[in-house]
């Protein structure tokens, strides 16, 4: 994957826990839903766990093509 590709996917991970971080204060301070900000921190949570996965799966599959020096 190139430099580019990887720069690009970081700017819509940092996008998308923004706007959900944003939406959330934002509910929260003018529409006096004192839960939505919780509601967005379970969104990024959710989702930061599945890029961590993801990472981690990767890792090993890498791991695995890696030939074995003996």
């Amino acid at each position: 994957m190139s430099t580019f590709s990887v720069d690009a996917v970081s700017s819509k991970n940092y996008l998308f826990m923004a706007t959900a971080l944003l939406g959330g204060l934002l509910a929260e301070y003018f529409l006096g839903l004192w839960w939505a900000d919780y509601i967005a921190t379970g969104i990024i949570l959710a989702f930061v766990a599945r890029e961590a996965v993801e990472s981690y799966h990767e890792l090993h599959e890498e791991e695995s093509m890696a030939p074995v020096l003996s």
